[in-house]
């Protein structure tokens, strides 16, 4: 019995890792040109990306769960999710942690919340990330065709990241393909839509849909 529950075991293993592999999609090599930066700077100005970097303070839900209230001009960062409560400091990760309203020790919670607070603001703001150190654009010709390929060497909690944007006519995204490290289906497809512009005149998506 038991050896048959270990060929079984196995055998799904195998045909889960076969599956990946086959809907897996391979990291499309771009073309590292000027016309990269200019297609960046297009979407910036579709994005009014100078009134994001002028915006003081931003405060979202992410997917019902994570809720943060940015102060980006001071860096400061309060992450809310269950009963838990983290002040923290984006620049070195230290803060004040609270459990059902009681001070409470423990840096591995300050931790989680600046890993939250690293994913949720990057489905909230990378349009806006498309310059800076170890950060790569590039230029996909696809069948919907040209597409701005952002690829990352370092930054946020994982690096060698990339991502394929796809943009309509007036350089605004519609969707995007992933291949990171934490997903094992290169590829994956999520919408970047129902796109909403703040009284300070920075856009924002509400929603993403994809396969999860």
């Amino acid at each position: 019995m038991l050896k048959k529950i270990v060929v079984f075991l196995l055998f799904s293993v195998v045909a889960l890792f076969g599956f990946l592999w086959f809907i897996s999609e391979p990291e499309p090599v771009g073309e590292v040109t000027p016309e990269a930066d200019q297609l960046a700077l297009e979407v910036y100005e579709a994005m009014n990306k100078e009134a994001w970097d002028s915006t003081a303070v931003v405060q979202w839900t992410f997917k019902g769960a994570h809720t943060f209230i940015w102060d980006k001009r001071r860096g400061y960062v309060l992450a809310k999710w269950d009963d838990k409560e983290v002040l923290f400091r984006t620049y070195d990760k230290t803060g004040k942690v609270f459990v059902s309203g009681e001070e409470v020790e423990d840096q591995s919670l300050i931790t989680t919340a600046w890993e939250y607070f690293v994913n949720d603001s990057f489905w909230l703001i990378a349009h806006y990330k498309f310059f800076g150190n170890g950060i790569t654009r590039a230029v996909v010709e696809t069948e919907e065709g040209k597409a701005l390929q952002i690829s990352y060497a370092c930054g946020g909690a994982t690096h060698g990241d990339t991502y394929l944007w796809f943009l309509d006519e007036n350089a605004r995204p519609y969707k995007w393909q992933m291949w990171v490290s934490i997903i094992p289906v290169g590829g994956m497809e999520f919408t970047w839509e129902d796109w909403t512009q703040m009284p300070v005149g920075a856009w924002f998506p509400a929603n993403h849909v994809g396969p999860v």
